[in-house]
């Protein structure tokens, strides 16, 4: 039907069923027609192929549709038959250059349109309003506006429902928005579909209104955009862990010509404060090339910093995108020479938008461990490798000139590295700031345990772990000696001393005269002098509790025997309180 020749057009209760239509043909054409008003009719099932099946209208000064119905209506076309530049291709109802427009009290359901609009393409409509109206299941299956595509326009939405649209490849799953005034009053849009603004997507030049009593929720932007979507508003740090988010980037005590040790993680945020979902990257085959375009154009950098004289990024300028976290990294390589501190930015441009992050970073002085190296615009701190260290301030100059690392000593040390030396066992040094070792006589020596205090394993203290720690100071219990191992007290039981004397057979005094020791830790038995008795107890007197008693028991003797008096037939009975036995020999 083609409405060239009149200046008014009207028509009601009428229906349109079950129309196929071919070679760029559309149900309702107009040119030149002022007004049009259409009321109670029905657009049922209609095809047509790259052309609205219902309307297509290039200018007209007022468009009115009241009660109308439109259902299962279907605009099919393919890629090569479209034109990006020709708005004659999008929709199903399609009014262009319109003064005014209203529609009320209608129902677009089910309607499919293969580029833009599911259901509406409205192009340069100056006033217009929608009211009452329902839009369900309406989809769009290459570009965007499931529901309604608006460009150029002014819209107001007032109590209408948008509830299941799609926009399958593109954004808008119910209404795209582009350089257009768009202000939705009391209405439900609900459970609609797009990559970009599940629910309405506008651009930046747009301007949208949503009133308090209109409800937008359950929508999905499958990149980003879930309710809402245009462009992402914020560049944030993000904290893997614990999925905070900051405003601000701080790196402190960076080690001049290395990089960062610490991952740091930025993303893109939308309105909705939620991230960026760029793992649909994948799927090219599933959304169309403006939205890959878009993809591709994110990409975050740190603005040349070629104003500051004083630090070089060496690699890492551009950050990476880490696919398996939906996170892009932050790892640089930089060098400082005079200056510590430096206020940069990180930033993000695509399309005519412009988003910024504060970096701040600041350098610590080369450390103990490390090797000062001058090199073009920058110094570095060079960690002295595996099997080297240094224990001088980088800093210092010695007679060669700058500080160097030393290797290893394979003597005495299991391992070394930067300013740490890891001896081997029995093997002491006063502290971690020298290098100078010493053998140790006692086995008490061991840095590489994780029990150890200034080389000492538990018990033993002091130079070269040398003495017990009688006391339990250091170690919160007390410890004696017994050769060249330290024993917790308390916990040696079962000592037994006997003293007896040896004659030989013409009745006089042997000289070697002997006492029994029963040795607790390795139940061994060896004679040693009486005359060595007296050190003996004292020396082992640790190995009883803090409580003992001596006691001596003088027994009969011969007259030969009165020079030896001291030590023949005395017996010598230490008591301990975890005495399990007693043993007195005659």
């Amino acid at each position: 039907m083609n409405l060239n020749s009149q200046s008014y057009f009207q028509m009601n209760q009428s229906q349109f069923i079950n129309i196929y239509l071919i070679d760029q043909s559309t149900t309702i054409y107009n040119n030149q027609i002022s007004v049009i008003e259409i009321s109670q009719v029905k657009f049922q099932n209609i095809s047509s192929q790259q052309y609205p099946a219902i309307f297509l209208t290039k200018s007209v000064d007022s468009f009115s549709i009241r009660n109308c119905t439109f259902r299962q209506n279907q605009n099919l076309q393919t890629i090569k038959s479209i034109s990006t530049n020709n708005n004659d291709n999008n929709g199903n109802f399609n009014i262009q250059n319109c003064n005014s427009l209203i529609i009320d009290d209608s129902l677009f359901v089910q309607n499919t349109c293969f580029s833009n609009g599911g259901a509406i393409y409205l192009y340069q409509i100056q006033k217009s309003s929608i009211n009452n109206t329902t839009f369900v299941q309406n989809q769009v299956q290459q570009y965007s506006g499931g529901a309604i595509y608006t460009s150029n326009s002014n819209i107001n939405i007032n109590q209408c429902l948008f509830q299941n649209n799609i926009s399958k490849k593109e954004r808008g799953g119910a209404i795209y928005s582009d350089k257009t005034y768009i202000q939705v009053v009391n209405s439900n849009i609900i459970n609609n579909i797009a990559y970009v603004g599940g629910g309405i997507y506008y651009n930046k030049i747009n301007t949208i209104n949503i009133d308090k009593s209109s409800q937008i929720y359950q929508n999905k932007g499958k990149f980003y955009g879930n309710n809402l979507g245009s462009y992402p508003k914020k560049l944030l740090k993000v904290d893997l862990k614990t999925k905070q988010v900051y405003n601000k980037i701080i790196i402190k005590n960076f080690q001049s010509g290395n990089y960062t040790k610490q991952p740091i993680y930025v993303q893109y945020f939308d309105e909705e404060d939620q991230i960026l979902n760029f793992n649909i990257a994948d799927l090219t085959s599933q959304f169309s090339s403006s939205i890959k375009q878009e993809i591709e154009n994110y990409q975050i950098a740190i603005l040349n910093p070629s104003n500051l004289k004083s630090l070089t990024i060496i690699l890492g300028q551009q950050l990476q995108y880490i696919k398996s976290i939906n996170l892009f990294q932050l790892n640089i390589t930089a060098g400082n020479y005079y200056e510590t501190d430096f206020k940069l930015v990180l930033f993000s441009q695509f399309f005519d938008e412009y988003l910024t992050l504060d970096l701040l970073l600041n350098f610590r002085k080369c450390k103990i461990g490390e090797i000062l190296y001058h090199k073009q615009g920058y110094i570095s701190c060079d960690q002295c490798a595996e099997g080297s260290y240094s224990l001088v301030d980088p800093y210092q100059k010695s007679e060669n000139g700058l500080v160097q690392c030393q290797k290893c000593s394979l003597e005495y040390s299991k391992k070394c590295y930067s300013n740490q030396i890891i001896l081997n066992q029995h093997y002491w040094r006063e502290s971690n700031l020298t290098d100078i070792v010493f053998a140790c006589y006692m086995l008490g020596c061991n840095e590489s345990v994780y029990n150890q205090i200034n080389g000492c394993i538990k018990g033993y203290i002091g130079p070269l772990c040398n003495s017990c720690d009688t006391k339990g100071i250091r170690w919160g219990t007390s410890y004696g000696q017994n050769g060249k191992y330290c024993y917790e007290c308390g916990k040696i039981v079962d000592v037994s001393f006997t003293a007896f004397n040896y004659y030989n057979q013409s009745s006089t005094i042997n000289d070697n005269i002997y006492i029994i020791k029963f040795d607790i830790k390795n139940r061994q038995t060896s004679l040693l002098r009486i005359s060595q008795l007296w050190k003996i107890i004292i020396k082992n007197k640790h190995l009883l509790n803090n409580e003992f008693e001596i006691s001596f028991k003088q027994q009969a003797i011969s007259k030969n025997q009165k020079n030896y008096s001291n030590y023949l037939g005395t017996q010598f009975e230490l008591l301990t309180f975890n005495e399990k036995e007693k043993s007195i020999y005659n």
